[in-house]
């Protein structure tokens, strides 16, 4: 197979679909909700590998339970158990949020994102006002699926201290490559905002009334397109083979090695 992804987004794309091939032998979720997890975790991967930048994931929604145990075997880190540590358990409805929280504390230079729903509870967003700069890494809020409007989300988040950022709008079910683009774009703005008020704060410069950024992922009904991915992306023992399986980092930078 000739590696044609090098430059592009197109092995995140893959690893993605091999990803949500996985998953869809296993228990546990919607079709729509695995995608959106293995959607997330596979651009955390791409920012994993290209900065080699240190990033624990935590799971909010439910319905996407199957996608951990997908991406733990494609990252070789479970061959056939089911995650049971490193995210909150039994899907972390409620309070994956404050759990993240939790993990980045006194963790300098680590980033924690957490892919939750509008069921995360109302005190879990204010657990920001614990952190500090200077001694803990940071949280990225990714909110799944909200029900408000993005003028909404804005009003109600700003005033809790984040500043959204969203992806999908406006995006057809069938448009998969937009997406990819619109989350790559999305996910290195948060990131590079976090890394410039984790600066501001280390030399101690005036920040004017500070929000940390959030990730809003909206995903179009009939999302994601029926899709079959070809034979020959697993080797003869079901493993990915290296072209894809390059989409994600290798040895303790695998975000499912601390599960």
């Amino acid at each position: 197979m000739t590696d044609l992804y090098e430059t592009t987004l197109d092995r995140v794309d893959a690893w993605w679909r091999a990803a949500n091939h996985v998953a869809a032998g296993l228990p546990g979720g919607t079709r729509a909700g695995v995608a959106a997890v293995t959607l997330t975790y596979a651009h955390l991967n791409r920012v994993i590998v290209r900065r080699q930048q240190r990033i624990r994931f935590v799971l909010g929604v439910r319905d996407g339970m199957a996608a951990l145990d997908a991406v733990a075997r494609l990252e070789g880190t479970r061959a056939g158990d089911p995650p049971t540590g490193g995210f909150a358990p039994t899907g972390g409805r409620s309070y994956a949020l404050a759990y993240a929280v939790g993990l980045a504390l006194d963790e300098p230079g680590l980033t924690v994102a957490a892919l939750v729903d509008e069921d995360e509870a109302v005190s879990a967003w204010q657990a920001r006002s614990l952190h500090d700069p200077l001694i803990d890494g940071a949280v990225l809020p990714i909110l799944y699926q909200p029900s408000m409007t993005a003028d909404q989300v804005r009003a109600e988040f700003r005033a809790r201290g984040w500043e959204p950022v969203e992806i999908g709008s406006g995006i057809g079910p069938a448009d998969t490559d937009e997406l990819h683009r619109c989350f790559a774009a999305a996910l290195y703005l948060a990131l590079d905002q976090i890394a410039a008020l984790t600066a501001a704060a280390a030399a101690k410069q005036p920040v004017r009334q500070v929000r940390w950024p959030m990730l809003v992922l909206r995903v179009p009904a009939g999302w994601p397109p029926a899709d079959v991915i070809p034979v020959d992306w697993f080797d003869t023992d079901g493993r990915l083979i290296a072209e894809v399986a390059r989409a994600a980092p290798t040895g303790d930078l695998r975000m499912s090695a601390d599960w």
